[in-house]
């Protein structure tokens, strides 16, 4: 099957059926009107491309570079964002939480969490969106420049923010007057005096900034919203106070060194223990040995380390974690890792800190807390990082009322936009598609087997015999006509074939109209306005079931040219040249009943949603 055409393609057919006069001064301003030719040919383009999509689908087993039915998918695009603000705070955007919105409603959302460190040296991170709807309707791969980017037409390297861009989920809200509550070994609480619905259940993730408060020590603080309730009717004041639950227990920091000591030699690794890179970060020699180690070292202490295990650690050998108060002393953690030995995101809970104290090692100096090679039998596998991070405590304080028991706080709601969130670069949302293969399944009773991968599916569910291809309709229309001594034919615009025009020889037109005709290999493309393509489509997906001239009778299509024009009283209308239908020797009802069967043959076949044009061979002319 031939593939759609590009916008060059297209372009290059306005060249070839159009006068000189008509496209060259178009053509050759680039400045000018060409833009509306060429937005005109890329339009085009992009819906043939969606039209070949969409009917590729409708097969079980498509061909090489196409697309077989499949299950619904959303449509995903990659977003590169950069924080620009607050950059000595750490943020966490939750999955789902950062979203854009598209032209026409489309809203796509992030499928991973984004955390940005205080002073990140990674400012600018990138993360997958999908659509909220299932199907095509998600895709806008039709806006995407060359690089399949959605960028500003006058400029390929700034992020069409016209088209797709982050949504407003502040709404420039903010409150005053709200309650203060802290928690112990929980979120602390903030009421508002419900006066207006402040809050709602979708702020949840996002920030507020305490923007007043009666212990200096609160303002500016921005903290996550991590949950949402309405409270019980006060009665005395008959309002609906609203609770935010915020985050102000510890807070992800990245360490501030880190360190290894091999057999006595120290290697500085702080870059790599600050950047997200996989398996930059070893987190014990290649060859260890009994008192070898790894310290993370931060400028305040820490309740937890967070480590992004990317190797696991093979072999036999014990880990005992120590930090300094004066001396190196053991304590208790918890250590999902294993001793580095499960991939994965591991918080190293610290029991007992006690006594902790500043030291310094390799000349860097903080908070450390080493893992100590302290017996050893062997490593097969050295186990490495991506990063390495910790949890500091930044605890609220508690926060006065005033003289008439009402609460002081102050605050504005934060949204991605009002923290400094800005995209840099994005991809077109594509690869959204309908489910085809559910739909087909379920028309032939068929279900997908346990452990079944869809490529085997998809050539089982092949075999039923309403499967459409060229061999099967053109079977199926020999059917039919094999009893009257004749054969008909199926031809696939693959097979060389170019298009269905109106043919008539250059020197009659267009005083003479002639016939259909299928251009194959070998014809040039016509240059006469009277020999033009019926659909450019036709080109793509498209069946052509040419059926013979029966002996009982030709029955076609054809142009009567006829007497002049005649005006009839009676129906007060002229009647002139017209579309006639041709029945050569006069057996009208026989050739229009045999036509009649196998487009009906050939309309069934194509429930997978293959279109067809059915034509007759060798039409005659007609006057």
């Amino acid at each position: 099957m031939a593939t759609p055409p590009t916008k060059d393609e297209i372009l290059e057919l306005l060249r070839q059926v159009t006068p000189p006069e008509y496209h060259e001064p178009f053509f050759d301003d680039p400045r000018g009107a060409i833009a509306q030719y060429r937005a005109w040919a890329r339009a085009q383009a992009e819906l043939a491309k969606v039209v070949e999509r969409s009917t590729s689908r409708q097969l079980f087993l498509a061909g090489p570079d196409r697309e077989s039915a499949g299950f619904s998918t959303r449509a995903t695009m990659q977003v590169t964002v950069r924080r620009t603000v607050d950059l000595d705070r750490p943020l966490i955007i939750a999955a789902g939480l950062l979203s854009v919105a598209g032209p026409r409603g489309r809203v796509y959302r992030s499928t991973a969490p984004l955390i940005w460190y205080p002073f990140d040296p990674e400012p600018e991170l990138t993360v997958t969106l999908e659509c909220d709807l299932i199907g095509e309707y998600g895709n806008l791969d039709f806006l995407a420049d060359s690089n399949g980017n959605l960028t500003d037409p006058q400029d390929d390297t700034t992020p069409a923010l016209d088209i797709v861009d982050l949504e407003n989920l502040s709404q420039g809200r903010a409150g005053t007057r709200g309650v203060l509550q802290l928690g112990e070994g929980i979120p602390s609480k903030l009421v508002d005096r419900g006066v207006a619905s402040t809050f709602g259940p979708s702020d949840v993730g996002l920030y507020l900034r305490i923007t007043y408060a009666g212990d200096t020590d609160n303002i500016g603080r921005v903290l996550r919203i991590v949950d949402y309730q309405v409270d019980d009717l006060d009665a005395p004041t008959e309002l609906y106070p609203r609770t935010i639950f915020i985050d102000d227990g510890p807070q992800p920091h990245l360490v501030s060194a880190a360190i290894q000591d091999d057999g006595g030699v120290f290697t500085d690794y702080t870059d790599e223990a600050r950047s997200r890179s996989a398996d930059d970060l070893p987190l014990l020699p290649s060859a260890p040995a009994v008192n070898d180690a790894v310290y993370f070292i931060a400028a305040e202490p820490y309740t937890t380390l967070r480590l992004f295990v990317t190797t696991e650690r093979l072999g036999e050998l014990e880990l005992t974690w120590e930090i300094w108060d004066g001396a190196w002393q053991a304590i208790e953690v918890s250590d999902p890792s294993d001793g580095f030995a499960l991939i994965g995101e591991h918080d190293v809970r610290l029991g007992d800190t006690t006594g902790w104290t500043a030291t310094s090692v390799d000349g860097k100096t903080g908070y450390a807390l080493r893992a100590r090679v302290s017996a050893f039998t062997s490593q097969t596998n050295q186990p490495f990082a991506a990063l390495a991070a910790v949890l500091i405590e930044a605890p609220l304080v508690e926060d006065p009322l005033d003289a008439l028991g009402l609460g002081q706080i102050g605050w504005t709601l934060l949204d991605w936009r009002d923290l400094g969130v800005e995209i840099v670069a994005m991809t077109a949302p594509s690869g959204g598609r309908e489910d085809e293969l559910a739909l087909k399944l379920a028309e032939r009773g068929l279900s997908r087997r346990h452990g079944e991968s869809i490529q085997t599916l998809r050539r089982r569910a092949s075999q039923f015999p309403d499967v459409v291809t060229p061999e099967m309709i053109e079977w199926e229309i020999n059917r039919i006509l094999e009893p009257l001594g004749l054969g008909g034919k199926v031809i696939e615009a693959g097979d060389g074939f170019t298009g269905l025009f109106w043919d008539v020889p250059e020197e009659f037109a267009p005083l003479v109209v002639g016939a259909w005709d299928l251009y194959g290999d070998g014809d040039l493309f016509p240059e006469d306005w009277t020999m033009l393509p019926l659909d450019s489509g036709e080109e793509d997906w498209h069946f052509f079931v040419v059926v013979p001239p029966p002996t009982l009778g030709d029955f076609g299509a054809a142009w009567d040219d006829g007497p002049p024009p005649i005006y009839v009283e009676g129906l007060g209308q002229f009647i002139g040249n017209a579309w006639d239908e041709c029945f050569v020797d006069g057996y009208e009802a026989v050739s229009a009943l045999l036509y009649r069967q196998v487009y009906e043959v050939v309309d069934k076949a194509r429930a997978a949603g293959i279109r067809f044009t059915m034509v007759v061979g060798d039409v005659p002319l007609c006057g």
